[in-house]
């Protein structure tokens, strides 16, 4: 009867621990050339989200090839509010260009994006994933950021 009762009362403890946990914060998964990572929020590794006093890595990293297209994937936490990509590529000759995408509303369901370089032989530097909120009607401002850093590999 004793077994029976402290078995009991372990379920319920590690049930009730579990049951309080907060949720795990969400992710977005990057894809290229047959490589993936998944990246949670840059502020979720930050006390205070100060990226200053961050004492673990905050950003994913991705091997990519010259030329690749990456894929990007937002879970709904991400998707059910506003959200888009920023992003900053080398070209052939060395220079650095920041790009964006448009910004996806809630409206369009939009789970995923494909950025997709202009030229073969552009290298993508880093990407940005961006949710943000509308709380003065004409400026948005970010309420989480996903960040990507290249591995880079020159060769095609």
């Amino acid at each position: 009867m004793r077994r029976v009762l402290t078995a009991a009362l372990t379920c319920v403890t590690v049930a009730v621990v579990a049951g309080c946990a907060p949720p795990p914060k969400p992710e977005v998964t990057f894809y290229s050339d047959g490589n993936s990572v998944s990246v949670g929020p840059v502020n979720a590794n930050c006390p205070d989200g100060v990226l200053r006093g961050c004492k673990t890595p905050v950003f994913g990293s991705l091997r990519m090839r010259m030329g690749k297209t990456v894929q990007i994937s937002v879970p709904s936490e991400i998707s059910e509010s506003p959200w888009g990509v920023t992003f900053s590529y080398a070209n052939g000759e060395g220079r650095i260009i920041d790009g964006s995408s448009k910004l996806f509303f809630p409206q369009a369901k939009q789970h995923a994006f494909t950025l997709d370089l202009p030229s073969d032989d552009d290298t993508l530097l880093m990407v940005i994933v961006q949710k943000v909120a509308f709380p003065d009607a004409n400026r948005p401002a970010t309420t989480g950021m996903w960040v990507l850093q290249g591995d880079l590999d020159r060769k095609k």
